[in-house]
């Protein structure tokens, strides 16, 4: 069960979590990189400034977030007022603590990607599509990042449960 989809939606429905049963991958093995930020070649080259902007943006949003999720909450409203504000501070919460705010983003920043794990990443997928394994230099560059200190995460204390 997926916890920040499923099991948010299931409390939404109020069934309890002791109810649920959540499989964390990377607890079994399964070290997979999960989100991306994904555009073509050519509009990267042709656009490298909009690329940066974007992803410095991105950082600032995350951050924002860590600092206030309920101004967070209060954003996300503007586009779905018919959100649960329980709900959804917990998803955030969750997504940060278990997905975001990793060990490594805390020592090198958002998106500093190990290549040999995104090579293991593409190796472990791959099979399940019947596709071939792209190289990790083949996929990703850092060459549009936003600086070291642009991309750190700020210091976050997840709430009390």
């Amino acid at each position: 069960m997926n916890q920040t989809t499923s099991v948010m939606n299931a409390r939404a429905a109020g069934v309890p979590e002791s109810d649920l049963a959540v499989f964390f991958y990377a607890r079994l093995g399964i070290n997979l990189y999960g989100s991306s930020i994904v555009t073509t070649r050519a509009f990267a080259e042709k656009n490298p400034e909009v690329i940066r902007k974007f992803l410095a943006g991105l950082v600032h949003g995350l951050n924002t977030m860590i600092e206030n999720l309920d101004v967070s909450m209060a954003s996300l409203k503007t586009y779905d007022n018919l959100l649960n504000d329980d709900v959804e501070k917990a998803r955030m919460v969750i997504s940060l603590r278990d997905m975001l705010i990793t060990p490594n983003v805390l020592q090198n920043g958002f998106s500093s990607v190990d290549m040999d794990r995104l090579d293991r990443t593409f190796k472990q997928v791959a099979p399940v599509f019947n596709i071939a394994a792209p190289a990790a230099a083949d996929v990703y560059t850092d060459r549009y990042l936003p600086t070291a200190k642009e991309r750190t995460v700020r210091p976050w204390t997840p709430p009390a449960k």
